[in-house]
């Protein structure tokens, strides 16, 4: 496929971790793509793994290998080769439908005042079951996902503001990360899209959802079960100091009760019932070790900040209204089966 020289070059930065098979299927659907011309940069945190070559029209490709640094650096190093006026990110463990990336960029072209443009992330084993529509976040620290496991019934279909995006699947323009900033690379992997997210909210960006792009994600392709040793200490460490780190002004304090009752429960949680409590508390411990590190961060973001505590509240009860029902939906659609 010839590129359109009129066209934006969109680079496409993948951060693989033990993922071959899954990236050999993302990118034949790359290669499947209506938009040219694509830029695809792939940071390969394993090393040891021999990546598949790529060849096509429109097309540039490279691989950058480095031993593992991390799903946050990793995105960074792409960032910084990246060439294009839009970046996409994408998890290896996802394949991406023919139109989607022309949908996305088409979509940012109309509003000039987004920043981002999300699609449906959907499930790949069920492609009309919800892998998660957006993300948001709340007043308990916790990062929320909107639309899990819910059916496609038309309940996403327009067009919206959003809190949250997840980077298994996100297109940008360039200019965002040079305005808010790239990944926090002392969160390594997990919340750090979260973190993310909150910063892009507090320095007033926009984040468009556009249901009519699509992209499958295999939950948990790279790092196996969800409730795994890696998962559990990286969740819960980040979950502390993105709290710390993000949470506006007064509202630091006003929610400290929410997040050691959180706490609370997933101590118990992983004590009794994923029986992961060495990673948790390996966590939490590594959380108290980085908290003042990450607590000094605060100010940089207090800088860019133009919406005010009281406004970022009114966000976080939206995104908590958002996943309630959005969990209310899936037990009425299991309910009809």
């Amino acid at each position: 496929m010839l590129s359109d020289p009129q066209k934006k070059l969109v680079s496409i930065i993948i951060v693989n971790w033990r993922s071959r098979d899954f990236l050999c299927a993302l990118l034949d659907s790359l290669v499947a793509q209506s938009y040219r011309p694509l830029e695809i940069i792939v940071i390969n945190n394993s090393p040891e793994e021999t990546l598949p070559e790529l060849k096509s029209e429109g097309i540039s490709y490279q691989t950058i290998a480095y031993p593992n640094i991390g799903y946050a650096a990793g995105n960074n190093r792409g960032i910084a080769q990246a060439r294009g006026e839009y970046i996409l990110l994408l998890n290896p463990d996802t394949r991406v439908e023919a139109t989607t990336i022309a949908t996305l960029v088409s979509c940012l072209d109309t509003h000039q005042e987004a920043d981002a443009a999300l699609p449906k992330l959907m499930q790949m084993q069920h492609p009309d079951v919800f892998d998660r529509a957006w993300d948001g976040y709340s007043r308990w620290g916790w990062g929320l996902t909107i639309g899990l496991r819910e059916r496609d019934e038309g309940q996403y279909d327009q067009e919206q503001d959003v809190f949250g995006f997840r980077g298994a699947g996100c297109l940008f323009r360039n200019s965002f990360f040079s305005e808010v900033g790239l990944f926090d690379e002392d969160l390594f992997a997990y919340y750090e899209d979260v973190d993310l997210s909150a910063r892009a909210q507090l320095a007033g960006k926009h984040l468009r959802f556009c249901p009519t792009a699509r992209v499958l994600h295999h939950f948990s392709g790279s790092t196996g079960s969800v409730y795994n040793s890696v998962t559990v200490r990286y969740s819960v460490r980040n979950k502390i100091l993105v709290y710390f780190k993000t949470m506006p002004g007064w509202l630091v304090v006003a929610y400290l009760w929410r997040l050691t009752a959180l706490l609370g429960y997933t101590f118990f949680q992983h004590a009794f019932t994923t029986h992961q409590l060495r990673a948790y508390m390996r966590g939490f411990w590594e959380a108290c070790v980085m908290l003042p590190r990450f607590l000094g961060k605060r100010k940089h973001i207090r800088q860019s900040q133009v919406v005010s505590s009281a406004a970022y509240a009114r966000m976080l009860k939206q995104a908590e209204a958002q996943y309630w029902i959005s969990r209310k939906r899936v037990k009425t659609q299991n309910s009809r089966i």
